[in-house]
């Protein structure tokens, strides 16, 4: 494989990830706003339609899957179930609104399964209603679905129990280096400023009064071990992702940093991408693919798991076949290629001058251009569980885009990014169902200095990692 010095972090994650809005997913017709007790709001589409458990078990057997994929290719995943505002808060909700049956054994099932397939979990439903039982601070805000500062601290609070209390998850906690962070509530209380419930209130309702929230001042305690517990690589060991709830406007992710008392990388998901497609795009990232955490920590809200990959409640564009979508995973994790009987080769290179053949059967130039490209032939079509793994480099660069045609004439086009600074990262990729059977691809490496492609290979994933999946959906 071609040497591969440090990088920094791909800026595609918090252009495509971080900035993410605090908005939930729209669920068809059941979206609006009820108003409870007190001034306290809620979203209608939260309380659970028992009929949609197969949908949620469903979900919950995608995360199981996605987190043995991550474990054996050694990143630890911790799952965190958020609950429900109206199951903490109940007795806010009007007499004619209670939390459906069924709601409550949700939380539990997915709790339960995701144990029962050996996976960490923190608990967060216990916790939350044990602290809210006893008043004072609200965790959740009341014009707002979303946890306050203070739910945030006692769910990082939870994650580290639930780390503490599995041998497993805090063995890969104790092999990061520690940070030191504290956390103080602020002096004076401070207006929330999120109020996603407020633009679907009914008709002819009156807002509510504006609230204040009790917000904390996280401040690292010694910068040195903060540099340190990063590593050479510079990027930390530790990630927090999730969906809106995982944004720093929530204080999440600090209350993380000062449970674990290490150091992180956040990323937030927008809530109608959903954790599958977010989580896609993260592994994907040259961040990811050149330096992956050791310890993952993913936040699942309970009110999105009737949302599997394929529900119809998605937008087209974030629309995912769970087959498609765990074996794309899968590429994108993999540290190590399971050779596949189908045989790659370089046939052709369409370069400008200074063109360098390398010794491990890649190809190395010098500047290229728009219409640069190099080509692979496959001895064979590929087998769904197949995907192509070598290593490139592109100085000045930044993406590459990959073109195939199937035997129906369909050219597939897609883009995969890359270190701008000529770093070498290991493009992973499965060819598009349009061009499954392509017998060739073609690699544009875009305008740039230079360019590199080594060592590629036709890699083939065990067929149980999508054993007893349904069909593929359609749209």
């Amino acid at each position: 494989m071609l040497k591969k010095p440090q990088a920094r972090l791909g800026q595609s994650i918090a252009a495509a990830l971080i900035a993410a809005a605090l908005m939930p997913a729209a669920h068809a017709e059941e979206t609006g706003t009820i108003v409870g007790k007190e001034d306290w709001l809620y979203f209608r589409w939260e309380r659970f339609d028992a009929s949609l458990m197969p949908e949620v078990d469903r979900f919950t057997d995608m995360l199981a899957r996605a987190g043995r994929v991550m474990a054996a290719n050694d990143v630890h995943v911790v799952f965190t179930v958020t609950p429900l505002k109206l199951q903490i808060y109940p007795q806010y909700l009007p007499a004619d609104f209670g939390a459906a049956p069924g709601t409550e054994n949700r939380n539990q099932r997915m709790v339960q399964a995701l144990r029962a397939a050996g996976m960490t979990v923190a608990d967060q439903l216990p916790a939350f209603q044990a602290e809210a039982a006893k008043g004072g601070e609200p965790l959740f805000l009341r014009l707002d679905s979303h946890w306050t500062p203070t739910g945030a601290m006692l769910a990082g609070q939870t994650i580290r129990k639930a780390i503490d209390a599995d041998p497993k998850a805090s063995g890969v906690l104790a092999s990061i280096p520690e940070a030191q962070f504290e956390a103080s509530p602020n002096g004076e209380r401070e207006p929330s400023l999120t109020t996603d419930l407020l633009p679907t209130l009914p008709a002819g309702a009156t807002a509510p009064p504006a609230e204040t929230v009790l917000r904390y001042t996280v401040q690292a305690l010694d910068a040195g071990s903060v540099d340190a517990l990063t590593g050479e690589s510079g990027v930390p060991q530790v990630t927090v992702i999730g969906s809106s709830f995982t944004h720093p406007g929530t204080q999440y992710p600090d209350a993380v940093r000062v449970a674990l008392q290490r150091q992180l990388l956040d990323i937030s998901i927008p809530g109608r991408q959903g954790p599958f497609v977010g989580m896609e795009n993260y592994t994907r990232d040259p961040a990811f693919q050149l330096h992956p955490p050791k310890l993952l920590i993913w936040e699942v809200p309970e009110r999105d798991s009737v949302n599997p990959p394929d529900s119809p409640w998605r937008d087209a564009e974030y629309f995912r076949d769970g087959k498609e979508w765990l074996l794309n995973l899968a590429t994108a994790v993999s540290r190590n290629c399971a050779t596949s009987p189908v045989a790659v080769q370089l046939s052709e290179a369409n370069l400008p001058d200074a063109q360098t053949r390398l010794a491990d059967g890649g190809v190395g130039y010098g500047p290229s251009n728009a219409d640069s490209y190099v080509q692979l032939d496959f001895a064979q079509a590929l087998d769904t569980t197949d995907y192509l793994w070598a290593d490139v480099a592109i100085q000045g660069g930044g993406t590459v885009r990959l073109e195939a045609t199937g035997s129906n004439g369909k050219t597939a086009t897609w883009s995969i990014g890359v270190p701008e600074d000529g770093t070498p990262v290991p493009l992973k990729t499965r060819l598009p169902a349009d061009a499954r059977d392509a017998r060739s691809l073609r690699i544009f490496p875009g305008a740039g200095e230079n360019f590199a492609v080594a060592q590629p290979a036709v890699c083939r994933h065990e067929a149980s990692l999508i054993a007893g999946l349904p069909e593929g959906a359609k749209r």
